[in-house]
């Protein structure tokens, strides 16, 4: 064989694999990842870095693609003496060329994607000497991106942004509450969501050993919709979902009082205090939850972070569920979140 041709076979083999690789980490979802991680899969926390990685805008797998296949077709011309060859057989040779490098890409997306639910972790090392080896490349692309637009490109845009709010609503275009919403929306990725939570030492909870008639006279059943149920491990207490009080109240006229707490407890997800606020509401909105329990980096109850905690950061408004008869008894919870962001704000 001669060495045009086996640099034409290597180049595009090579090619196959990247194209592989990139096919597979492309098929994954956030879901995807998630059960990699809870799952304690190996490599699961790197995969997770290849994936947000390769979901930017440069991508470095297609520029390798590429550049092999280039290399390679050019290559594969120089193995055709153009002097002795037909214009039948150097066409021939390069449809040929063409179509195996299809049949190869169509393997390589077909594998890639079905073996991209189960198998992606074990390719991370292949992942990790890929960046590795085009960091450079990685690095000039930012150093191109820093020239054309501006190192502090983010920053000025979201200064423009506010000073054209500002103008608007200085002219009259833009009422109050418009733009405390837009203003409010415009700092929404700096708010965390240790910001906003309601603390532990204001929040109503129940004991999963409680009985439905020892609880149905509480007050707050009739103030909050939803409410914390706490373990009755005193060594390793934790917070293992939460009750509507309407399923209390219908517990108790059944006339089943001495029915635990436990058993009508629904699940309740758990939420890192550091965690961005855009990101919590991307979680609200794809687990489809109302409230998520705020622990620390060790798994401490730090608090609790609903739904209307989100909507009220944007909104600069307290909103008050519809099962929920008063809004001031979490006022003290209100006033410590307003003067935290308030701070960050002015940072």
């Amino acid at each position: 064989m001669d060495v045009p041709l086996l640099i034409t076979i290597i180049s595009i083999l090579i090619a196959t694999s990247i194209s592989f690789l990139s096919y597979m980490v492309s098929a994954l979802s956030q879901d995807d990842i998630d059960k990699f991680i809870e799952d304690e899969t190996p490599n699961a926390r790197k995969l997770q870095k290849v994936w947000l990685k390769f979901d930017e805008s440069f991508n470095p797998f297609m520029i390798v693609e590429m550049a092999l296949y280039a290399i390679a077709i050019f290559v594969f011309g120089l193995s055709f003496d153009f002097q002795t060859s037909t214009l039948v057989s150097i066409i021939g040779g390069f449809f040929l060329l063409i179509a195996m490098t299809l049949t190869l890409k169509f393997i390589a997306y077909f594998i890639g994607i079905k073996l991209s639910k189960t198998s992606a972790t074990k390719f991370v090392p292949f992942f990790d000497l890929f960046y590795s080896a085009l960091s450079p490349l990685e690095l000039l692309n930012e150093k191109i991106s820093h020239k054309i637009s501006g190192k502090n490109a983010e920053e000025f845009s979201r200064e423009e942004i506010t000073a054209l709010f500002e103008s608007a609503k200085d002219e009259g275009s833009l009422d109050d509450d418009e733009y405390r919403i837009l203003k409010n929306i415009m700092n929404f990725s700096e708010v965390l969501v240790t910001d906003v939570l309601t603390p532990r030492t204001v929040m109503i909870t129940l004991r999963a050993s409680q009985t439905i008639g020892e609880v149905q006279d509480i007050t707050e059943l009739s103030q909050y919709s939803r409410i914390p149920v706490w373990s009755d491990d005193k060594e390793d207490e934790e917070i293992i979902g939460y009750v509507l009080s309407k399923d209390i109240f219908l517990t108790a006229l059944k006339g089943e009082k001495d029915k635990k707490i436990s058993t009508i407890t629904r699940e309740l997800n758990l939420i890192n205090e550091n965690t961005r606020l855009d990101k919590a509401l991307e979680e609200f909105l794809r687990r489809k939850k109302h409230m998520f329990v705020v622990v620390d980096e060790y798994g401490g109850v730090e608090g609790l972070i609903t739904m209307e905690d989100v909507l009220e950061t944007i909104l600069g408004v307290e909103i008050v569920d519809e099962g929920d008869k008063v809004a001031d008894l979490r006022v003290l919870a209100k006033q410590q979140r307003d003067k935290r962001i308030e701070r960050k704000h002015d940072l």
